[in-house]
């Protein structure tokens, strides 16, 4: 203890007025020595001095290094106290219980001089209007703060050994539980979460049959669905959910995919990298057909003569597609699903289906993303360097020049090696079993997907009553009109 110091609160003694203390204690983490402890440890030497204890403030699970993420309210409260003069003396159980920051030791020390409050830690009482005890408190809160990068250092080295291995780290991810040890209580696994697995699964199976982000999201807030960290649910969510490489079984390090991760994956890779194509993609155009839309082609087929979209209408008392600008096209309704049912089974089921809608393996669309993603990163690393000065303009054209051509055709080679998500499950000879579970929302995505049919005039008489005069209008063909 200082001479200022130890003057100060003798002359408090011999005065008959105690020095008013703050205590504060603070725990970033359940292993270090809890604020209760810290406390009372703090009363103990407060009663030893004659000091009077005006406040204790606790702060737990949270860090006072430079790294730390949350502020600390306690501390600030601590800090607007001592600057009210209600304050003589600032009672810690230990310096870098206070921070572990150079510049907030600055902070404190500077409030400590001008308003006259001493700060007492580890048995020692410290006046900072004393250059000894600046130079003491000085060298302590160096060792705090050093220490305190020791131990990121060590944390990060932890963090990465494990993310090599595919082993989790911090809160669990929405959709998974831990299961743990019965005795040390130490986690064994990461499993699939029996109620929020699949959530998961729904929200990834509602993107991949046409449903709209924002349904989803009112399905799940309508029904009161639990949400990850409290909350309702919002699209921002629904989009992290979708394309989150975790749900794929993956292990992220800062926001790179670092190994496989040791959980079971809730999405296939083909599943993942359609959703994250779906959902990035700028140039896909998206139909917002709700949940009532009943009709299989109203508002999709078109009409053969003036182009227009068909409805549907009622025609001689049955249900009939009828063109939406003059009705001159009227055609039964029933005969045409039925005539457009059959030929996308028969194309979905055919031999060479695989290759007619690109359907790929999941590692293909993986490195053709990967590709496109490396090379973005060298263009905006580019940028970086043109906007600090570093590159001019004609360089950085010369790059762009370079560089977007081969960005364009990496990510044109991910899109054509991507299996249309309406399609997912409906390629080969199970088609008309998937198509049977569909809602009518999802049929009409898939119709969406693979054809623009066009429904002909066909003319008047007799020879003409049976003709359907539709054409299927494959994306990748020329339809032949019945």
């Amino acid at each position: 203890m200082g001479k200022m110091a130890r003057a100060r609160i003798m002359r408090a003694a011999s005065e008959g007025v105690p020095l008013r203390a703050l205590l504060y204690a603070r725990a970033s983490a359940d292993k270090e020595k809890s604020v209760d402890d810290q406390a009372d440890e703090c009363l103990e030497f407060c009663e030893d001095e004659g000091f009077d204890v005006v406040q204790v403030l606790r702060e737990n699970k949270r860090s006072a290094s430079r790294y730390a993420t949350k502020e600390r309210p306690q501390f600030k409260k601590v800090l607007e106290l001592m600057r009210s003069g209600t304050v003589d003396v600032l009672v810690t159980w230990e310096n870098s219980r206070a921070q572990r920051d150079l510049e907030v030791y600055v902070e404190l020390r500077k409030i400590c001089e001008e308003f006259g409050v001493l700060w007492a830690y580890g048995g020692d009482v410290y006046d900072m209007r004393d250059p000894a005890d600046r130079k003491a408190t000085a060298r302590d809160a160096v060792n705090s703060e050093s220490e305190s990068e020791d131990i990121s250092v060590r944390v990060t080295r932890g963090v990465r050994r494990r993310a090599k291995k595919g082993l989790w780290h911090g809160s669990r991810q929405y959709g998974y539980k831990r299961e743990h040890d019965p005795d040390t209580g130490k986690p064994l696994r990461q499993v699939i979460d029996p109620v929020q697995g699949p959530i998961v699964r729904e929200i990834v199976d509602g993107l991949l049959a046409g449903h709209s982000v924002n349904s989803i999201v009112k399905s799940l807030n309508d029904r009161k669905v639990p949400c990850s960290r409290s909350g309702e649910w919002n699209a921002s969510k629904i989009r992290y959910f979708a394309m989150s490489p975790v749900y794929l079984g993956k292990r992220i390090l800062n926001g790179e995919v670092i190994a496989d991760g040791q959980w079971p994956a809730l999405v296939t890779p083909v599943e993942h990298y359609t959703l994250v194509n779906l959902l990035t993609n700028p140039s896909r155009v998206t139909h917002k057909d709700g949940t009532r839309a009943k009709h299989l082609l109203s508002g999709i087929a078109l009409c053969g003569r003036c182009g227009s979209t068909m409805g549907v209408i009622k025609a001689d008392g049955y249900p009939s597609y009828g063109c939406r600008r003059t009705r001159h096209i009227v055609r039964n309704k029933a005969r045409v699903d039925a005539f457009i049912e059959a030929a996308l089974f028969a194309a979905l089921e055919s031999s060479d289906a695989a290759d007619v809608f690109r359907v790929s393996q999941g590692e293909e669309i993986a490195d053709a993303f990967a590709e496109a993603k490396v090379l973005r990163a060298r263009l905006d690393a580019f940028y970086a360097q043109a906007a600090q000065g570093k590159l001019s303009a004609t360089g950085l054209a010369a790059v762009e020049a370079d560089l977007l051509p081969q960005i364009e055709k990496a990510e044109r080679k991910a899109e054509q090696a991507m299996l249309p998500p309406a399609l997912l499950g409906l390629v080969g000879p199970q088609a008309r079993q998937v198509w049977g579970t569909l809602e009518p929302v999802q049929k009409r995505a898939v119709v969406r997907t693979v054809m623009t049919p066009r429904i002909l005039p066909v003319g008047k008489g007799a020879r003409n009553y049976n003709r359907l005069g539709v054409e299927p209008g494959f994306h990748h063909q020329d339809g032949q009109a019945a």
